[in-house]
């Protein structure tokens, strides 16, 4: 059972430490310096602990409930510590139907990249919860007042946004924040005619501008490589560029990148692996918001136009190859109405040098692209 003592600010603690490691974590791996947008940062997440210490005190102090919760809080952080330093955003809320797919569960969810830092998270909330005291009704006040005013302060703080979202705010702020918006209603006056006609032009297909390479001649073949959690920041060229330190290096990347053609800025609507693949493949906006994406949508709809159907039509075997399985996220259903005359993935991809429930690693996957495009050079239709 968990020790008493004489400390109103035990529990309070025991979940403000590990949001608190996990900013310091997240700053320091990714070579960041504190800045204005970290304290407001810090700000909510002592508002958040002492909201969650008031709403659970009369379950935890009474019972060793606290033994399994305060490390079950630090499991959750410690989640979203890992989604927000592979994604630089956090986790949102609708994401926890992922939880119910095995490939994600086998394949993230059970994976720990920084056991030390896991440990961490599970150890400072238990141990700041030993000193749990048993409140009085008196000693509630100054946490609530406490609370009221971190509360005030937060709110009242404006939000940066050319900060990235997770310095500022934390998982449960956020996605609280998030919630109680998309229950709202809004009604948004009518555009103006100018207006209209500038939103008209962004969903109008614009061909025009100069060629940036000559008109090529014949059908050569096109191999389109998407390269999934690889931040511009990666590449030394683009970091230097936007003045970032960068926090990993990929020289013969980037090496690549200057001897062709090398886009240093682009704008990603949204992350999330079958939001980029619809946008890539198919041209079209994604969804904005955590709605359903629309890969999802289509993947029981009709044979829909897009670059690898535009490439059929013109002759072209079409293939889309992936490690992972098909049916995370419908790709075995959408890749087919987009186009695609083979669609080939963790299923039909055996051994490998590492494989989880992602499939086989990188370097078996690459092997195994360049088999396949081998073998579709020695057909008689362009690939």
């Amino acid at each position: 059972m968990l020790a008493r003592a004489v400390c109103p600010a035990a529990l309070p603690a025991a979940f403000f430490l590990a949001p608190a490691l996990a900013r310091v974590a997240m700053l320091v791996e990714k070579r960041m310096s504190p800045g204005i947008e970290d304290a407001h940062g810090f700000l909510l997440d002592a508002f958040v602990a002492v909201v969650l210490a008031l709403l659970t005190r009369p379950l935890l102090a009474r019972t060793r409930w606290a033994s399994v919760a305060l490390p079950a809080w630090g499991a959750l952080v410690y989640a979203s510590y890992e989604f927000t330093r592979t994604m630089n955003a956090l986790p949102p809320w609708q994401s926890i139907r992922y939880l119910g797919d095995a490939t994600f569960l086998g394949g993230s969810a059970v994976v720990v990249s920084r056991p030390v830092l896991l440990a961490l998270f599970l150890a400072a909330p238990l141990t700041a919860g030993f000193w749990i005291a048993s409140w009085k009704p008196a000693r509630l006040l100054p946490l609530v007042s406490g609370g009221a005013a971190l509360g005030v302060a937060a709110f009242a703080w404006p939000v940066n946004p050319a900060a990235l979202a997770w310095r500022q705010t934390n998982v449960v702020a956020g996605n609280a924040a998030d919630i109680v918006s998309s229950t709202r209603t809004v009604d948004l006056p009518p555009l103006g005619r100018e207006e209209q006609v500038t939103l008209d032009r962004l969903f109008t297909a614009d061909l025009g501008g100069a060629d940036v390479v000559p008109a090529l001649r014949g059908k050569p073949n096109v191999l389109l490589i998407l390269l999934e959690g690889i931040a511009g920041t990666d590449l030394p060229t683009v970091a230097e560029r936007h003045g970032h330190p960068g926090w990993s290096s990929m020289p013969e990347l980037d090496a690549i990148g200057r001897k062709n053609i090398y886009l240093h800025t682009f704008i990603t609507h949204q992350r999330g692996t079958n939001r980029g693949l619809y946008s890539s493949l198919c041209g079209d906006y994604p969804k904005l918001s955590a709605e359903t994406a629309k890969m999802t949508e289509k993947a029981g709809g009709p044979d829909l136009d897009c670059l690898p159907a535009v490439l059929r039509r013109s002759g072209y075997e079409t293939v889309y190859l992936q490690a992972a399985p098909l049916g995370f996220m419908l790709k075995d259903s959408f890749m087919p109405r987009a186009g695609f005359s083979q669609t080939l993935g963790g299923e039909q991809l055996s051994g490998g040098y590492a494989r989880s429930n992602w499939g086989v690693d990188d370097r078996a996957f690459f092997e195994r692209t360049r088999q396949k495009v081998r073998e579709l050079r020695a057909g008689t239709s362009p690939g």
